[in-house]
């Protein structure tokens, strides 16, 4: 039984497509009856730059698992307006929470495979936030959350907020927030008196750290 065969230039990086495939050898799919050796001969005399070799199924899917793996990004944060566009142009597909107050939707369209894009809108303890990352369908949510809060520290210690992490409900909560907002950086200040705010409060910040076992970003 014959089993597919799939040209690939191997001059260039596997970018997730083929050149072309011959199911019924010696010819190539999608041509007028042409010949793989022909085949081959007329497009690198046509373009020099192009080295066609055949690949079985076998040695072809480490390229697509590679190629599947560069497309994976971590989460960014987006704007509520990119959110809401994501959310609307077409149904969402798996919507739900993945923990406390962080949830998620996908894409409906895969962009390749299983591979889609994802959405996510969680709150930092001050605000709603959005975040969107290329992720695969099939992805357990306990990855997708691990992946969510090591790619987004700020949820748990924010440069501008002193947060805390409740780990109970899985939400980043604004601790002393009156305060805080006066210890964290507001542009309006000098240097000497961004000085000043932080050595004001620097002890409770330490007391906070060692209680909550976090760090604290400073600017």
């Amino acid at each position: 039984m014959f089993h597919k065969l799939y040209i690939i230039d191997t001059n260039k990086p596997f970018s997730g497509s083929v050149e072309n495939t011959i199911t019924r050898p010696p010819f190539v799919d999608y041509t007028d009856g042409e010949k793989w050796g022909e085949y081959k001969e007329g497009k690198e005399q046509n373009d020099t730059a192009l080295n066609l070799e055949l690949f079985t199924y076998t040695q072809l899917k480490p390229m697509i698992d590679n190629y599947h793996n560069r497309l994976i990004t971590q989460w960014a944060e987006v704007t509520e307006g990119r959110y809401s566009y994501g959310l609307e142009c077409m149904p969402p597909l798996k919507w739900h929470s993945l923990k406390g107050g962080i949830s998620i939707f996908y894409i409906c369209e895969a962009y390749t495979d299983n591979i889609h894009t994802a959405y996510i809108q969680a709150n930092d303890g001050i605000k709603t936030k959005y975040y969107s990352a290329m992720r695969r369908l099939s992805e357990t949510d306990e990855s997708l959350l691990n992946s969510f809060l090591t790619s987004v520290e700020s949820i748990k210690t924010n440069s501008k907020y002193l947060c805390d992490y409740e780990e109970s409900t899985n939400k980043a909560i604004a601790v002393d927030a009156n305060k805080i907002s006066d210890w964290s950086f507001s542009q309006k200040w000098s240097d000497d008196e961004h000085n000043q705010i932080a050595n004001k409060y620097e002890s409770m910040v330490i007391d906070f750290e060692n209680k909550h076992n976090i760090r604290v970003k400073r600017k």
